[in-house]
């Protein structure tokens, strides 16, 4: 588990995940991986893409899958569009049908979570949680110096957010406006006193985000 586990990551990190996406086994959801990848690739052709449309379904009935067909056909004009964007939404559907559990994903989460133990292995943190939409994204945001204002999404719900971010770790730190939560794993960001006061010895400790 540990060896897949390496890997996987490996697809989803480095810059060297061609040969192991086209080395994957002939199953429909390696096949939807292609061809994510293929849009990702700057060398793809269309007739590559729309090849691989067709191999997804070869597969999927070699399993004997049943597939939205609606799906694939806006996926085929997403791509005969060129709108390869919109394409790589619904193949990421199309996926999630596919694989319901996505081992890709819990991967990352794992990988996400082992380097926040990393980073507050000895130290002092202090731990935000709560229910979903409490507040403990943004408090986060909030109290490391983002920069707060009224945003409005595109359901047209206007919400609080970061509109400028000044500590590299909140990158990882969403701020929702849905009853799902967005935090997905633990995110550990430093904080120095000393750069709020210069007076201040306290020692730097951890604020740690975490999900609802």
């Amino acid at each position: 588990l540990q060896v897949i586990g390496e890997t996987i990551m490996s697809v989803e990190h480095c810059p060297e995940k061609a040969d192991f996406v086209n080395h994957c086994p002939e199953t429909a959801d390696f096949a939807v991986l292609r061809l994510r990848h293929l849009l990702d690739s700057e060398a793809s052709s269309q007739n590559e893409m729309l090849s691989q449309l067709d191999m997804i379904q070869h597969m999927a009935q070699q399993e004997d899958i049943h597939l939205d067909d609606e799906l694939l056909r806006t996926i085929k004009d997403y791509l005969v569009s060129q709108r390869y964007t919109k394409a790589q939404e619904q193949l990421a559907k199309l996926y999630r049908d596919l694989r319901p559990f996505d081992t890709f994903e819990m991967f990352r989460l794992l990988e996400e979570t082992e380097e926040a133990v990393k980073q507050v292995n000895g130290q002092d943190i202090v731990l935000l949680f709560g229910l979903t939409g409490a507040g403990k994204s943004t408090t986060t945001h909030m109290i490391c110096g983002s920069k707060m204002g009224l945003v409005v999404a595109e359901n047209g719900v206007t919400h609080l957010a970061p509109v400028e971010v000044v500590h590299p770790a909140l990158a990882k730190v969403k701020i929702g406006y849905k009853s799902k939560s967005e935090t997905r794993f633990v995110t550990a960001i430093k904080i120095s006193p000393r750069e709020f006061d210069d007076l201040c010895d306290d020692p730097d400790f951890y604020l740690c985000d975490s999900p609802g």
